[in-house]
């Protein structure tokens, strides 16, 4: 049988599960007396330039072809789409398309009369990463692999419970196979990193941002172990991640970075250490049948994380989750304290989450503090039968700390000869920023001579980027990243932008107000609590009105400044509003 497989990065590869897995499949299928053909795409191969692109024909017996590759988001649709072209011209018997991103392309496919199978690896349109059209050319694909291949495969039973009951249809549960490990001697590792067997923490995958590594390294340096953290994998995809890890890591000499281990001695040899951090990937998706983010984490906890993860055997007199959601969870089922205590930071009508099950957690903690008179209200609304248990308690901002540290440097990235717009946030769909650069084309449109900086990271960065790309604005529009002392910024811009498409209470405009910043920011409910009309410009939700918003600071320069400049803001004196919840006094 002639077999093309389409969807994977390439071939030799440690990059990632489908590589592996198409590796192993090939190579098996090879064996077995058919001639199989992968499709990889372009570009740099971490196991060396020998097996790079133009120079690799064939590997194992499997015949390579390498397809064009374009970098960014339009890099998996059109190698994708190519791939396709060829393999229709090809003559194969059968072709299977690997992850939903490639599984788009199986119309095009069956229009060439090609018989099409179809592996899901994933929900991919739901992780955190993804959003806007990524999303939903991610769920078309899904949509295309269940309905029209004339064979889909998933990965897990939960995968086929969600595939067979959204779609109607009846997939096949084929789990990837593992090959037994051969042992291998520590010594290998022992010369290349020096590392002791049993005297180490391994993590082994991918280094991107779904894998949670920030929080390991975190929680590592909190530790006073003399083992030694090793993280093993690469990011070819993500170097500002990867950067961001190397920063958080600095300074430790416990923690290293081996980058791809691409020996398979080596690699086995890893697989020595005293504990390895598995990092738990995929989406458990709602009963409810929900494409809601937030909802698909409330069940991932209810039913999977709940189940491995111990009580904490440690007993407090008053145990906090400072989030909601997860921690709320793990502080009601994990902790043991004589008084719990959970926070709400935003309006929880925004939030998207299954109200009975937050119901059922939040009637099992002592109190539920957020931040805001409005927050609170609609706290009330969805939950009215637990309504005494809702405290507001703003977020603490000290005037004379935030004023000190604003006076360390002018940022660097600021220019003396044009107007200075600020916006400070995660790179996430709640802070709005696509109307902050369309906001930046209007602006530019007027001939209006700024530069605006965004700090923050998240996971919408990439599609952020080629938003300001399209649009034509990156030379003057920046995101430089998350910074240590954000007041700097603030002290010294001309105009501090919140594009929020929802907020509890922010801290950003509390701060801003302290250092006489005049403020626009977009008319989200409870912005009303912290701004008025002498201290900023309320907008609406569009790029016109946010641009419209800086032109009117611009005509009255002095006004909100100096409004601002006259009145003291800052909360310090709030805290005792959190002894008394702690009951500290």
């Amino acid at each position: 049988m002639k077999i093309a497989i389409i969807g994977h990065k390439r071939i030799p590869s440690n990059e990632g599960g489908i590589e592996k897995g198409v590796e192993q499949h090939a190579v098996r299928m090879v064996q077995r007396g058919n001639d199989v053909t992968v499709y990889n795409r372009g570009g740099h191969n971490v196991f060396g330039k020998e097996f790079d692109g133009k120079k690799l024909k064939k590997y194992k017996g499997i015949n390579i072809v390498t397809v064009p590759t374009v970098k960014g988001a339009a890099c998996v649709p059109i190698y994708s789409f190519l791939a396709t072209i060829h393999a229709a011209f090809s003559r194969y018997d059968c072709v299977s398309f690997r992850a939903s991103g490639s599984c788009a392309m199986i119309p095009l496919a069956k229009l060439f009369g090609l018989r099409v199978v179809a592996s899901l690896h994933g929900i991919d349109s739901q992780r955190d990463k993804w959003g806007g059209f990524a999303s939903k050319y991610l769920e078309f694909g899904e949509r295309m692999a269940a309905t029209k291949a004339d064979v889909c495969l998933v990965l897990s039973k939960n995968m086929k419970e969600y595939i067979d009951t959204k779609y109607g249809v009846n997939s096949i549960l084929f789990a990837n196979g593992i090959d037994k490990p051969k042992s291998h001697a520590p010594e290998i590792i022992k010369e290349k990193y020096g590392l002791e067997k049993n005297e180490y923490i391994l993590s082994l995958g991918r280094i991107v941002p779904e894998k949670g590594l920030q929080y390991l390294i975190k929680a590592f340096r909190e530790c006073s172990s003399d083992r030694k953290l090793v993280i093993a994998g690469g990011s070819e995809s993500n170097k500002d991640y990867y950067n961001q890890l190397l920063a958080l890591a600095e300074g430790d000499e416990r923690i290293i970075f081996t980058g791809y281990v691409y020996d398979n001695n080596k690699t086995e040899a890893l697989k020595h250490p005293y504990l390895s951090v598995v990092h738990m990937i995929g989406t458990f998706i709602s009963r409810k049948k929900t494409n809601s983010v937030a909802k698909s984490r409330q069940y991932r906890w209810e039913h999977f994380y709940k189940k491995i993860i111990p009580e904490l055997t440690k007993e407090y007199d008053v145990a906090i989750a400072y989030m909601q959601r997860e921690q709320t969870y793990f502080l009601v089922d994990k902790v043991k304290a004589t008084k719990k205590i959970a926070w709400v930071h935003n309006e929880y009508s925004q939030l998207g989450h299954f109200k009975e099950m937050d119901l059922e957690y939040f009637e099992k903690v002592d109190k539920v503090v957020t931040i805001s008179d409005l927050c609170a209200k609609d706290l009330k609304k969805n939950f009215p039968s637990i309504a005494e248990k809702f405290v507001v308690l703003p977020n603490l901002t000290s005037s004379q700390v935030i004023r000190n540290l604003a006076k360390e440097f002018y940022p660097p990235e600021f220019k003396r000869d044009v107007l200075n717009i600020v916006s400070i946030g995660r790179l996430n769909a709640q802070k709005g920023f696509e109307f902050a650069l369309e906001a930046a084309l209007e602006l530019k449109k007027s001939r209006v001579k700024f530069h605006w900086v965004v700090l923050g990271i998240g996971s919408l960065k990439e599609e952020l980027e080629k938003k300001r790309e399209e649009l034509g604005v990156q030379d003057c529009f920046e995101f430089i990243g998350a910074r240590e002392n954000p007041y700097a910024y603030m002290k010294n811009a001309d105009v501090l932008v919140q594009s929020s498409r929802f907020e509890g209470k922010s801290v950003v405009l509390d701060e801003g107000k302290i250092l006489c910043c005049p403020i626009v920011t977009t008319n989200y409910p409870t912005v009303y609590d912290q701004i008025n009309e002498d201290e900023g410009v309320i907008v609406g939700m569009s790029g016109k009105e946010i641009a419209d918003g800086i032109m009117k600071i611009l005509k009255e320069p002095r006004r909100y400044s100096e409004y601002l400049s006259r009145h003291e803001y800052g909360n310090e004196k709030k805290i005792e509003g959190y002894y008394q919840l702690f009951d500290l006094q």
